[in-house]
């Protein structure tokens, strides 16, 4: 894995990009499309996030699984299916049990024990 402008031993550019998003990139990795590499274009540390989210995912919530995770690359697993909004623009899924969706997995994430990710802050 690289970092920054590195592209790392086979290149992004030899890679299948997968999605987008503000911040990252994200590429289908080759073999059996288990795995997806997500890089930070602005060479952000990815290590915190992978944190996290084996955190999360020792506590039962629903979030990909985290191979490794180096400089602004993190490797997780590959998710199957449209994401909640192509499947409310596909007419695939209901606005209300989408907001009830989304609103139960905001009320799991916040009964979990342990402290705040720390860019939430604290209430005073």
């Amino acid at each position: 894995m690289g970092n920054g402008g590195d592209q790392g031993p086979a290149g992004v550019d030899e890679l299948e990009i997968v999605g987008w998003g503000r911040t990252a990139d994200v590429y289908a990795l080759p073999g059996e499309g288990a795995w997806v590499l997500r890089r930070y274009r602005n060479g952000d540390d990815a290590t915190r996030e992978a944190r996290l989210m084996t955190r999360l995912a020792r506590q039962g919530y629903p979030v990909p699984a985290v191979l490794r995770a180096e400089g602004s690359d993190l490797v997780m697993e590959r998710l199957a299916g449209p994401s909640l909004l192509d499947a409310l623009l596909a007419g695939t899924y209901e606005p209300e049990p989408a907001g009830e969706l989304v609103a139960e997995l905001l009320a799991r994430l916040h009964a979990l024990p342990g402290t705040p990710p720390s860019h939430l802050g604290t209430r005073t």
